[in-house]
Formats: C-alpha cells, sequence, structure tokens
C-alpha cells in the first residue's frame, strides 16, 4: 500500500459508509428537551390508550344497553312471529273462502240456501 493513502484503492476519498455512519450522532444521543421527550412518550403510548378507551367505552356504556335492548327484541320477535302466525291462518281461511266462492257448485248451494231461509214463514 501506499503510506500517503490509508484506505484501499477501491474506496471513497471520504471513507467507507460505516465510517461516516460513526461520525454523526445517532438521533438517540442528540440532547432533546423534556417537553420533546413527553410529547414522544406520548405518542408512542397513544394507540394503546385509544384502544383502552375504546374497550371502556364498549364495556361499560355500548355493551350493557346493547344486552338489554336485544332481550327486548327478542321477546318483541315472539309476539310478532305469534302475530305472524295468526296473521297467515287468517289469509289461508280468506284464500279458501275465495277458491268456494269461485266454484259454481258452491255457489249454487249457497243461492238455493238464501232462497229456503226467505220463502220460510216467520216463527216456524
Amino acid at each position: 500500500m501506499d503510506p500517503v493513502r490509508t484506505a484501499p484503492a477501491g474506496a471513497s476519498a471520504r471513507g467507507t459508509v460505516a465510517e461516516a455512519a460513526l461520525a454523526r450522532p445517532a438521533p438517540e444521543s442528540r440532547p432533546r428537551s423534556a417537553l420533546g421527550a413527553l410529547a414522544g412518550r406520548v405518542a408512542y403510548w397513544l394507540p394503546v390508550f385509544a384502544a383502552l378507551g375504546l374497550f371502556a367505552q364498549v364495556a361499560f356504556l355500548g355493551l350493557r344497553p346493547a344486552l338489554r335492548e336485544a332481550q327486548r327484541l327478542a321477546s318483541a320477535a315472539e309476539v310478532l312471529e305469534a302475530r305472524r302466525d295468526a296473521n297467515r291462518a287468517q289469509v289461508q281461511a280468506y284464500e279458501l273462502q275465495l277458491v268456494a266462492r269461485r266454484d259454481p257448485i258452491y255457489r249454487e248451494r249457497q243461492d238455493r240456501l238464501r232462497r229456503a231461509v226467505r220463502s220460510e214463514p216467520p216463527g216456524s
């Protein structure tokens, strides 16, 4: 090697990358103000506290009313199902009456019964 040159022949004039990194101070070693350090710590822990706050909101203010509402809706669902079943039975009865009224034989029987009731003397 040449006594004037300290670096190998392929190295740059400023030195190696490792020497340059060691020459610069690391970001952690720079002096920070107390306010900057506090802001950094708060920013670091902020996601954790935000998640805890959201969990507390759901657990104490959101979960209990939601469970009560679920119970109320379950009981209302039973009432609605009973109403629906009654309405379906009524619709089926109406449909049977419509089918019967479309039948010509049924209509003729009904007409005969009406004429017979009209022609009977009262009180017999």
